[in-house]
């Protein structure tokens, strides 16, 4: 994390000491003591008389626009509506990995892992640290990564992978339903990732409370990883908004036949003022088109 957002974390930390509000980033009925998987904080959502910036026209099916600070939304359109998830899934997917493998875990890509469709450039016995590979995931929207991180889980638990990330979702009150890591269509007749754009305002929300750091890479429009058997990986990201997301936090989209374009995105109105805006059901180019409207609309509306 860079110190300007550190220092955005600090702050809300002591505010939330000092004042009491519900949880750093809006977040409600939140514990005292360190966070473990039974303190996650639980994100709520307040619904104002009316949207802040009704006249926003947008290609989306869905979208939602969630002010983290003070819990409210401040635009929705279908933001219950349950649709499919695409590579929006891969927040979760991350935030599992990094919460419940052992860091000193190495993942070992696979040839199973690489069947998996999509090419993102990994190689066969190539060894990865746990949230480099979550991180280089998220960046490139790699499906091959996400099914190395549930094998290496499966294999480290003897538990399954996708019944832990529909217990976090539980835990955090989504009413989205997962039955893989990567988000793909499952075909003709088969039930895919669901969920709503108001589902994953509140999931990024609480990835970005429990590790920040794992979207560091996604703010920036290209990284490179080395792998820890040495190779390096050009990341590139397949957000191609990033650098007009003023004081960006973190992203990831998403994108399938059935889903259309999808795309989540955090970042600071103001210094301890996190905004998330979610768009769904888009085109693949319409995404950016409708967050950037939404984003402009924020800026205008929302005051520091």
């Amino acid at each position: 994390m860079t110190s300007q957002n550190k220092t955005v974390y600090s702050i809300l930390v002591v505010i939330a000491c000092v004042m009491g509000i519900a949880g750093l980033f809006g977040f409600s009925h939140m514990k005292s003591g360190p966070r473990t998987p039974d303190t996650t904080p639980v994100v709520a959502t307040t619904t104002p008389d009316a949207p802040v910036f009704p006249t926003v026209s947008l290609e989306a099916r869905a979208a939602y626009v969630y002010d983290v600070r003070t819990g409210e939304m401040l635009f929705s359109k279908n933001g219950d509506t349950m649709l499919p998830l695409a590579s929006l899934t891969k927040i979760l997917t991350a935030l599992v990995a990094v919460r419940d493998i052992p860091s000193n875990k190495d993942i070992v890509i696979s040839q199973t892992a690489l069947t998996t469709e999509g090419d993102s450039g990994l190689a066969v016995n190539e060894v990865w640290d746990v949230s480099e590979l979550a991180s280089f995931m998220l960046v490139v929207s790699s499906n091959d990564a996400s099914t190395a991180l549930r094998e290496t889980y499966e294999a480290q638990t003897g538990g399954s992978f996708i019944a832990a990330m529909n217990s976090h979702a539980k835990k955090i009150g989504l009413s989205a339903r997962f039955v893989n890591e990567h988000g793909l269509d499952m075909g003709y007749g088969r039930e895919s990732n669901s969920g709503s754009a108001h589902d994953i305002a509140l999931l990024l929300a609480n990835a970005l409370y429990e590790a920040p750091s794992l979207f560091d890479a996604t703010r920036s429009d290209s990284t490179t990883f080395v792998s820890k058997s040495g190779t390096k990986h050009v990341g590139e990201n397949t957000n191609e908004l990033i650098n007009d997301i003023p004081w960006a936090l973190g992203a990831k989209t998403g994108f399938t036949d059935a889903a259309g374009g999808n795309l989540a995105v955090a970042f600071d109105r103001s210094v301890g003022h996190p905004i998330i805006v979610v768009v769904m059901g888009s085109s693949r180019e319409g995404r950016f088109n409708d967050m950037e409207k939404l984003i402009s609309a924020t800026l205008e509306t929302i005051k520091e």
